[in-house]
């Protein structure tokens, strides 16, 4: 059963801050902190490449036009009870990056899929700032600098998509106007077909993001059952 809203994650009451207040950073984080994939720069598509939908094919699930970008990194790890399944694609508009965990029942999916938000979230705390003798011992990401929370529907149902600003390696979590070179969209779906859990990541450079037209490649992704 597709999740009905992202409250039914069972980590949002309202953004930021995520994780619900009776459970502590830690225990949400604990799941995910094995999975997190650092992104490299972008490839160009090797000749012949598989496209996307070829791809999410094996999981029922299809992306619609993004679906026809080709797949320039593919990376699958088999661990003991689930599979690890990443993707990198372009179709020379968008970057999606893709992290696709299977087979997961929908509650442990909900644990991680609050895992994965959490993450994201913590991205955006008070950190110390790297260089000694700095004026300020705490950077803090300003209000206006956070992400940006939409609700799209997508998969059978409401997901929440975190819109912010990208460093030019694709990693969320950067503010300052230096290191801004693109901006992206973040957000975690599950597909009860095929009991697959996705972190779907978009990107544009900064001076060309198209905000609905990201937000309607994520609108696109369907299940392919019942066609």
């Amino acid at each position: 059963m597709q999740p009905d809203s992202p409250l039914d994650w069972g980590v949002l009451r309202a953004y930021p801050g995520f994780v619900n207040a009776s459970v502590s950073r830690a225990a949400v984080l604990a799941p995910v902190l094995a999975l997190v994939v650092v992104s490299g720069g972008c490839r160009p598509p090797a000749s012949g490449a598989r496209t996307l939908n070829a791809a999410l094919g094996e999981y029922g699930i299809d992306f619609g036009a993004m679906g026809k970008a080709a797949v320039i990194d593919e990376f699958k790890r088999q661990g003991k009870k689930m599979a690890f399944h990443t993707l990198v694609a372009t179709n020379g508009r968008l970057r999606a990056e893709l992290e696709i965990t299977s087979p997961l029942p929908q509650p442990l999916a909900k644990r991680y899929g609050a895992s994965k938000y959490a993450v994201f979230d913590s991205l955006y705390d008070p950190h110390r700032h790297p260089y000694p003798g700095a004026i300020t011992t705490l950077i803090r990401c300003p209000k206006d600098k956070k992400p940006e929370p939409v609700q799209v529907p997508a998969l059978g149902g409401n997901v929440l998509v975190l819109l912010a600003d990208a460093s030019g390696r694709y990693t969320f979590g950067v503010w300052q106007k230096g290191l801004v070179k693109h901006r992206g969209a973040y957000c975690v779906v599950y597909h009860a077909g095929s009991k697959s859990l996705l972190e779907v990541k978009l990107f544009q450079p900064s001076g060309q993001f198209e905000r609905d037209a990201v937000l309607a490649a994520i609108g696109s992704l369907r299940s392919l059952e019942g066609r």
